[in-house]
């Protein structure tokens, strides 16, 4: 039992990986870093809706509102990115001020707000079922449909996969994910786009298989021993890589 409960969460941490680190490589090329955390929150506040609202967690309702949420938000962003606007980074910035304080608003009263808030924002990683892993796939299937049918819906792409993730994972393991193997393999300089996704993927592969055994031998929280271990290769890295600089020079 114990075994399969880290295999769930090792299945769903992959499924993470195999959309946020070319998601994170792309919201880096377009210096709109805080893009997945504003439409992250947007999807957190629709799941948020539909749990005042009394909706069953897992149905079409359920999804279909944080789905919507987050696509709205997308919505928003990319209107602006083809209007070219100058302070899209700022719109972003206040988007999420915004939903997050909605979020806040609406659970105030709740006498588990702040059970709710943490499961929003850390996720429970190591409590993912079957379920909510097919349903993530479907989340990016669909994704992998508007990508391959509209190509210029990046935002709406961006929004469908990170609805998806952050009811796998949170609100910060989501934003881990997307930035922190972004701006090592940014670090490294290299031109093939490639060699640069894979490199991607092998460091947030083995950042969530050191965050999630350091979580079992520790008995720690796993969201943050993952994010803690995403974000030690992603300095190593970059260490690394500034020291093999001043070495050629």
């Amino acid at each position: 039992m114990d075994f399969y409960l880290w295999l769930q969460a090792f299945l769903a941490g992959l499924l993470v990986v195999l959309t946020h680190v070319p998601l994170g490589q792309t919201v880096l090329k377009k210096e709109v870093i805080f893009l997945d955390l504003a439409i992250a929150q947007a999807a957190a506040l629709g799941v948020t809706i539909a749990q005042v609202l009394a909706i069953s967690p897992n149905s079409i309702q359920w999804h279909s509102i944080a789905a919507l949420s987050a696509i709205l938000m997308a919505g928003l962003f990319q209107y602006l990115e083809i209007k070219k606007n100058r302070y899209l980074e700022a719109w972003i910035g206040c988007s999420f001020v915004l939903t997050a304080s909605f979020g806040l608003w609406l659970v105030s009263s709740s006498p588990h707000a702040a059970e709710h808030l943490k499961e929003i924002l850390m996720g429970q990683i190591l409590f993912v079922t079957s379920q909510n892993l097919w349903m993530t796939l479907a989340y990016y299937a669909v994704a992998a449909l508007v990508w391959a049918v509209w190509r210029k819906q990046f935002y709406i792409v961006f929004a469908l996969c990170i609805t998806a993730s952050v009811q796998l994972v949170g609100v910060y393991l989501v934003f881990a994910t997307l930035i922190m193997p972004a701006l090592a393999m940014a670090s490294l300089g290299l031109n093939n786009k490639k060699i640069r996704l894979f490199l991607g993927y092998i460091l947030a592969i083995v950042g969530y298989i050191a965050g999630i055994s350091l979580s079992h031998v520790g008995d720690w929280p796993a969201s943050s021993m993952i994010i803690f271990s995403l974000a030690m290769l992603t300095f190593v890295t970059i260490l690394l890589s500034r020291f093999s600089v001043r070495r050629a020079r």
